[in-house]
């Protein structure tokens, strides 16, 4: 209904690209700013507040989950943000040329770009600079978007007890050891997020945390952050709370954050004969840490003295009693996560 009202033209051009959406890692849309789904989604969400700060949802505080599905494969930002960003000033990693190493590896080799189509895909570098400055492109987009909400939260008079959080579900990538996309090669590019928040009254401008923190801690942090009581509170819960962190960047709460991932291609066309691929990650101030579901393959990294994880030390022999005490510290912090399930009933 959206698109009819503002673009009728465009909805059949919409209508046949969907079902060959994902064919392509990026591309040239002619899909105008104006009914692009980022637009969408910032109009959607202004509409919102604006109903909420006319009373039209009575007195009760909103939750409010705004959601872009930018930046995300294929990579297609309208014209403008398209040509905002030079592929040719694109900035490549210094681990770019590494992705060969990868069919080496005794875990991630067997399945080293053979999942093409978005998992550990290797890519070239014109193809990585142009994808790269698309996804800038869609990120300013974006950016633009959420510049309009947050004037929209000071107009409405929301802003001055409104949280705002910025996130994301995972990173990309972004030609990290010659890749595009995702999967479970737990490089850095791939697992870190943006992650900002703006808490009236606790958070100040501009601050910066070098504090480890996972998306898991969200949950804690607002419910602490709301004042909720224990007894409102769901009785397992995983997550840290950031709070001293928001108060003062210097504050630790976390020496350690946990990844898992289990991948299965049962269902995958023409990959069902792939096995199983479990994976298991630690990261510490110092150090990353993985082990996989294939015995003795494992990975570990010093990120102080190689933050773009160009040496691999899992089989250096110096390195035996520091890998021995991070391998023990995982396997219990793992434990601790394991929760019971389903409940006990009775005894036996």
């Amino acid at each position: 209904d959206w698109i009819e009202e503002k673009a009728p033209k465009y909805l059949d051009i919409i209508k046949h690209r969907a079902p060959r959406l994902f064919d392509k890692v990026l591309d040239e849309s002619e899909i105008p700013e104006e009914i692009y789904p980022t637009q969408y989604i910032t109009e959607r969400t202004i509409d919102f507040l604006k109903r909420f700060s006319d009373g039209k949802y009575g007195d009760k505080p909103f939750f409010l989950h705004c959601s872009f599905p930018d930046p995300h494969a294929p990579v297609c930002p309208p014209k403008k943000y398209r040509e905002m960003y030079d592929p040719e000033k694109v900035q490549l990693p210094p681990s770019f040329n590494n992705f060969d190493l990868l069919y080496e590896h005794p875990a991630l080799g067997t399945y080293a770009n053979v999942l093409t189509r978005n998992h550990m895909r290797k890519t070239n570098e014109e193809e990585a600079r142009k994808f790269i400055a698309y996804t800038y492109g869609a990120v300013s987009m974006i950016d633009h978007g959420i510049g309009q909400i947050l004037a929209a939260l000071n107009s409405f008079g929301l802003d001055k007890n409104t949280i705002v959080i910025f996130t994301s579900d995972h990173g990309d990538f972004m030609a990290d050891h010659g890749m595009i996309l995702k999967g479970a090669a737990h490089f850095q590019g791939v697992l870190k997020v943006p992650f900002i928040w703006k808490v009236p009254g606790v958070t100040k401008p501009g601050t910066i945390s070098n504090s480890l923190a996972s998306s898991i801690d969200i949950p804690t942090t607002i419910l602490n952050l709301l004042d909720i009581k224990d007894k409102y509170r769901p009785k397992v819960m995983q997550g840290h709370n950031l709070t001293s962190i928001l108060e003062n960047p210097e504050n630790k709460v976390r020496d350690h954050c946990i990844i898992e991932e289990d991948q299965d291609y049962e269902d995958a066309k023409d990959l069902s004969n792939l096995p199983s691929l479990k994976v298991r990650t630690m990261i510490t101030e110092d150090y990353r840490i993985t082990v996989y579901n294939k015995k003795g393959a494992g990975d570990l990294y010093n990120l102080k003295e190689d933050p773009y994880e160009l040496h691999n030390l899992w089989d250096d022999e110096s390195l035996k009693e520091l890998k021995s005490k991070l391998l023990n510290k995982m396997l219990y912090e793992l434990i601790k996560l394991q929760e019971r399930t389903p409940r006990r009933q009775a005894r036996a």
